[in-house]
C-alpha cells in the first residue's frame, strides 16, 4: 500500500515539478571540424524535493547535409536545484548544427509511467572547415637572377616556375 502510495505521489509531483522546470543548452556559436566540442545541458527545478530520473530528448541536425541524430540524455535530480550535464560533440561535416531539446521527461518511482514536456529549446553551432597555415617569405632580389635563386631555394619540390625576367617597360 505504502509503495501505490509513494508512485501516485511520485506521478503527480512530477507533472507539478514539470511546469517548474527550466532546460537551457550551453554550445559554443563557433568549433572546428573533427574536434571535441564541449557544451552543457542546463536542468534548474524551482523545488528541492528530489525527483527521480529525468530523460532530455534531443535532437542534433547539420542543416548543410541534412545528418540527424538522436540523443536522450538521463539524469537524476537530487536535492540539488540546478544539474549541469557536460556534453561532448564532435561533427564530420562543416555547415550549422541545430542542437535542440525537444522534450523532456520524468519519470516516475518504477520506471513505468512518465510526465512529459515539449520544449523546442534550439542551440546553432557553425562548424568550420580545418586551416592550414601558409608561410610567405619575401624576396630581397632586385633582379631576375636574384629572384630565381629565391625561388629554387624556397619552391615547393612539385611545382616548377617559368618565365621570371626583369621587367621590362611596356
Amino acid at each position: 500500500m505504502v509503495l501505490i502510495i509513494l508512485e501516485v505521489f511520485s506521478l503527480l509531483y512530477g507533472r507539478f515539478a514539470l511546469k517548474r522546470l527550466s532546460v537551457d543548452l550551453k554550445f559554443p556559436g563557433i568549433a572546428g571540424k573533427e574536434k571535441e566540442t564541449k557544451g552543457k545541458l542546463i536542468i534548474k527545478l524551482k523545488y528541492l524535493l528530489p525527483l527521480s530520473e529525468i530523460k532530455a530528448n534531443c535532437k542534433i541536425k547539420n542543416k548543410f547535409t541534412g545528418e540527424e541524430k538522436a540523443v536522450t540524455i538521463s539524469t537524476f535530480m537530487g536535492m540539488k536545484k540546478t544539474e549541469k550535464i557536460p556534453l561532448g560533440l564532435s561533427r564530420e561535416y562543416c555547415g550549422c548544427i541545430n542542437i535542440a531539446v525537444e522534450n523532456i521527461e520524468i519519470v516516475d518511482l518504477w520506471g513505468i509511467f512518465s510526465n512529459r514536456r515539449i520544449l523546442g529549446n534550439i542551440c546553432k553551432m557553425f562548424i568550420l572547415p580545418e586551416t592550414t597555415n601558409i608561410k610567405i617569405k619575401e624576396s630581397s632580389g632586385t633582379t631576375a637572377i636574384d629572384s630565381w635563386k629565391f625561388v629554387e631555394s624556397n619552391s615547393a619540390s612539385s611545382g616548377e616556375m617559368y618565365d621570371i625576367r626583369e621587367y621590362v617597360k611596356g
